[in-house]
């Protein structure tokens, strides 16, 4: 359910052939290729991915060498992917445009939860709006946990003079 490819010289390559993996994939929740060299080809085709598979809850692609054709890519996929909850792109040069973006991307997107965008250069009031949609997002994910425990005991209690 997890692969930790942590620091582990993937290049390129190899996160084509990891990036049809999670094409393939229905079990796959977690993906960590963080600090290694996928650049933005190997970065390009796990964003391309993403938009096959219906199970990745978490991926870290920080510290990657990834610039704007990576960022356009994830930005492009942001409103139609709805299982990632959990997105890390920190320590890569998105570029301040990306910033833009990704708000665009995320405007329909309610699932991501955590999207973390230190040091990838993507301006302050690109981050901040972010961060307000993905608070909005965890507000609206902890209500509907709250609904769904609360209909879980109601149901308990409708039928349990029965028993």
């Amino acid at each position: 359910r997890q692969l930790n490819l942590c620091n582990n010289l993937v290049d390129a390559k190899g996160a084509q052939a990891i990036a049809y993996g999670i094409t393939k994939s229905t079990t796959l929740e977690c993906l960590n290729l963080r600090l290694n060299r996928i650049g933005d080809e190997g970065g390009q085709a796990i964003c391309l991915a993403l938009l096959m598979n219906q199970s990745l809850r978490e991926l870290n692609l920080s510290s990657n060498n990834l610039s704007e054709p990576t960022g356009t890519k994830l930005a492009e996929i942001l409103n139609r992917n709805k299982t990632l909850l959990k997105i890390d792109m920190s320590a890569n040069r998105l570029g301040g445009d990306i910033g833009k973006s990704l708000q665009e991307g995320l405007q329909d997107n309610n699932t991501l939860l955590y999207f973390d965008l230190r040091m990838t250069e993507c301006g302050q009031e690109s981050e901040y709006i972010i961060n307000q949609k993905l608070k909005a997002n965890r507000e609206q994910d902890r209500l509907r946990r709250i609904q769904e425990k609360n209909s879980q005991d109601n149901r308990g209690r409708t039928y349990s003079h029965l028993f």
